[in-house]
């Protein structure tokens, strides 16, 4: 007569089993990252972002960096005739400008002009020369640096 195995020992084994899967498969579980708002919804894999192509103009090829500075002196001209400079140079010379060799478009340009007076480098401007008074106190003084910024932002709208 065969042996058989006893429902004891049987249902002991299937418990035994059971009991070695259970933590095996709580450790596949992975608890997602705690995000706010909209991050919840942002997902983003570092295989599928696409590398910069924005070079400044020394780094790209003679003709095409000579028509792009001539592009950018119309770019930067302002309406009375006087090109972009950087502050702090005697001379006038471009100011910082990157290209996106992808687009074929400019990327990033980075204009620097005195709006107010102040004592940083290449600002000559006086109170008088930009025909307003002098601000007496801090509250005055943001005034008339929102009133300079919001009429160059018209300027060149």
């Amino acid at each position: 007569m065969p042996h058989r195995p006893r429902p004891a020992t049987t249902l002991s084994l299937a418990l035994f089993a059971l009991a070695l899967t259970v933590p095996v498969s709580l450790l596949a579980i992975v608890s997602p990252e705690k995000k706010a708002g909209a991050q919840k919804l942002v997902f983003f894999h570092p295989e599928l972002g696409l590398p910069a192509q924005a070079r400044t103009l020394d780094r790209l090829a003679a003709p095409l960096a000579g028509r792009l500075r001539d592009e950018l002196r119309r770019l930067a001209g302002t309406r009375d005739g006087s090109g972009p400079r950087i502050l702090g140079k005697e001379t006038p010379e471009l100011v910082p400008a990157l290209y996106d060799l992808r687009s074929g478009r400019w990327d990033t340009i980075v204009l620097a002009k005195p709006l107010v007076p102040g004592n940083g480098a290449g600002n000559d401007l006086t109170w008088s020369g930009i025909r307003a008074a002098k601000p007496a106190d801090e509250a005055e003084l943001k005034s008339a640096v929102w009133s300079a910024f919001t009429a160059y932002l018209g300027e060149f709208r």
